[in-house]
């Protein structure tokens, strides 16, 4: 998720999240993806099939819910509505009659709505039929071959970096990458390997075949190393359904705080697991912990990302990122998480720019001029409040000290 608006100050609550409950959390307002409508359903009404967006939010382009239901002409003129029309577009292109997307299904002015969906959301992008990653910052260029002009443009994407789209990326089963046009880019599963080395997440997570519970606690908390949130405490909030627990969001907290609270969730739910744990450790093992290893591969690697070549043409995952490994040091896990079990990609996807007689409206829907079914085409000039982001980009944010003194420390020893 993209930075979801101010949070309100209560009590510290503690819950283990079920994720295999019979009455797992789902989404109670969509879109829907034929008149663009906003649908709620009642807690007792079953959540039809839906997909849903991921993606990063653009300063000041973004549509609220309270400013999607007053449907304003200068509201139509943002980037977000628009991205809005386009994804209801793909949704229905891939038959779903409804898409969840955060920043109109969310009403920032409800502050136990706020809460709800924000420990809900692992859920909600887990129980999703696809998930559409919209990367603002991947252009598409005619003249370049389509592997060169966009999987690999791809790697350098802010999208990769943001703290939300962490769990928007592991939680659902199917992730599907979409360029700043809208041309397809290719699917979690096929660049599973390049993913992985970006981040971290074992391949094997990443295309369903290890369940997440396979993975230790620590380093799934090191998967959100080098990332970044609008708001520091965030980077605790958004590690709460990868780690499997729930706490109240409160806005008042620096990070610090956040991840002492993040900690006490932890210990309360898996009390048998934690023992290691002591005083700030969570805060800074985030970034000490197989930091180390990622940093080298980042300089090792850098070139990848400059000649645009992708970083697992023929291989298959190194080593190093096996994770329970005697080298690795990390602890055998054993706490039970719901398995993310693998579905089929919707056919139609092919990794290819999507055609417009793929796109074509069906017999029976009104042409006008919010109909996401006759947009037009999205361009670079359109994109505003985004850009490339470089390879380095890990060393800003709230923990940029405590990454430098790593690089520091392994450039020290190796002979790069």
């Amino acid at each position: 998720m993209a930075e979801v608006g101010q949070f309100f100050v209560a009590p510290v609550t503690v819950t283990t999240m079920k994720r295999n409950a019979a009455k797992a959390l789902r989404p109670k307002r969509l879109v829907n993806t034929y008149t663009c409508r906003l649908v709620d359903f009642s807690e007792n009404d079953p959540t039809p099939p839906y997909a849903i967006l991921s993606h990063r939010w653009v300063l000041g382009e973004e549509v609220s819910y309270q400013d999607y239901l007053e449907s304003r002409p200068e509201t139509k003129k943002k980037l977000g509505y628009r991205k809005i029309q386009y994804a209801c577009r793909e949704a229905r292109t891939d038959g779903f009659d409804y898409i969840w997307i955060d920043s109109i299904c969310i009403n920032q002015g409800n502050h136990d709505e706020v809460a709800r969906n924000i420990n809900g959301m692992y859920s909600f992008y887990q129980h999703s039929e696809v998930c559409y990653a919209y990367l603002t910052d991947v252009y598409y260029k005619p003249n370049d071959g389509f592997a060169d002009s966009l999987v690999a443009r791809m790697w350098s994407s802010g999208w990769f970096q943001r703290g939300w789209t962490l769990q928007e990326l592991v939680a659902p089963r199917n992730v599907l990458f979409f360029s700043a046009g809208w041309e397809g880019i290719g699917c979690k599963r096929l660049l599973k390997f390049g993913i992985s080395r970006l981040t971290g997440i074992p391949p094997a997570v990443l295309d369903g075949s290890r369940p997440i519970e396979d993975i230790n606690i620590q380093e799934r908390m090191t998967w959100c190393a080098g990332r970044q949130t609008t708001r520091p405490p965030d980077l605790a909030y958004c590690l709460m359904g990868i780690l499997g627990v729930s706490m109240t969001p409160d806005d008042s907290e620096d990070a610090r705080m956040a991840f002492k609270r993040l900690q006490i969730a932890l210990v309360q739910s898996y009390p048998d697991r934690f023992t290691e744990f002591k005083g700030d450790d969570i805060y800074t093992m985030l970034l000490s912990q197989n930091m180390r290893t990622r940093v080298q591969s980042s300089y090792n690697e850098s070139s990848m990302l400059h000649c645009h070549q992708h970083p697992y043409p023929r291989s298959q995952a190194p080593a190093s990122q096996k994770v329970g490994s005697p080298q690795s040091g990390l602890m055998n896990p054993d706490i039970k998480y719901a398995v993310i079990a693998p579905t089929s990609v919707p056919p139609r996807f092919t990794g290819h720019p999507v055609s417009q007689a793929e796109i074509a409206p069906s017999a029976g829907i009104l042409e006008t001029n919010d109909n996401p079914l006759s947009l037009p085409p999205f361009s670079a000039q359109t994109i505003t409040g985004s850009g490339p982001v470089s390879e380095h980009s890990y060393l800003q944010g709230p923990f940029s000290d405590v990454v430098l003194s790593v690089i520091q420390d392994t450039l020290s020893q190796s002979r790069l």
